[in-house]
């Protein structure tokens, strides 16, 4: 299975997470990239079989960044039709990074992806974060499309 996996980070924790579910999915069999935001174009994204967007939390919401390549995907509504859509993010807070989390989700969702629901990580990303991100990465690169 084609992964892509999409991540903007300022401080470095997106960053690892990204990597460490990148490793999880080819571990198990998926061909993965691993991208940050500035790199990746709505056609990018159409050509993945799974795309998992990570993005740090700014005042309970998605950077910049992330919310501009959703904003520019508008315009290829049903490329994304049941392949698989994943989500992570990393924040300060629990309650501030659900509700990111939330946006992610629903971006996913509007384009009628096939959701894995996603992984939170609060204050700096831990060792047993990581080991979370690589077994959420398998589990996606396992997945049946």
């Amino acid at each position: 299975m084609k992964i892509l996996v999409v991540y903007h980070s300022q401080t470095g924790n997106t960053e690892r997470m990204a990597q460490a579910i990148g490793k999880g999915a080819e571990e198990a069999g998926g061909s993965v990239i691993v991208s940050p935001v500035d790199d990746v174009s709505p056609d990018i994204l159409k050509t993945a079989q799974a795309v998992i967007l990570g993005s740090p939390c700014y005042f309970g919401n998605i950077c910049w960044k992330m919310k501009k390549l959703i904003d520019e995907t508008v315009d290829l509504m049903g490329e994304f039709k049941n392949k698989i859509g994943g989500y992570f993010v990393s924040s300060g807070t629990k309650k501030d990074g659900e509700k990111t989390m939330y946006f992610l989700e629903r971006a996913l969702a509007i384009h009628q992806m096939r959701i894995v629901p996603g992984i939170l990580s609060v204050g700096a990303t831990s060792e047993g974060i990581l080991e979370e991100c690589k077994r959420y990465g398998a589990r996606i690169a396992q997945m049946e499309l």
